[in-house]
């Protein structure tokens, strides 16, 4: 009877453990693909903001700031 209980109380916490164990690899499974998604918007926001930093220090624009707003002069 003890060894019964014994194998029993051993099946079980093998099951146990191979539930929890289950459990943690789909957690970690959605973690992957929320970090995915979150490093894909990170990506486009980068290209965004790559496209601004362009727009921003244009040669063209830096000029007209510095000869419209700041009364900068051309040399020579």
């Amino acid at each position: 009877m003890r060894l019964i209980l014994r194998s029993l109380f051993i099946i079980f916490a093998v099951m146990l453990l191979y539930a929890v164990q289950r459990i943690n690899v789909m957690r970690l499974g959605y973690d992957i693909q929320d970090l995915k998604n979150e490093k894909k918007q990170l990506e486009q926001i980068h290209k965004s903001l790559l496209i601004e930093k362009a727009a921003l220090t244009s040669a063209e624009r830096v000029e007209k700031i510095a000869t419209s707003y700041l009364e900068m002069k051309r040399p020579g």
